[in-house]
């Protein structure tokens, strides 16, 4: 189960890290 919902807010995590 990989949805994209979950890899963009990791995406946005990433980036305000």
């Amino acid at each position: 189960m990989f949805n994209p919902f979950f890899t963009l807010l990791k995406a946005v995590f990433s980036i305000v890290v």
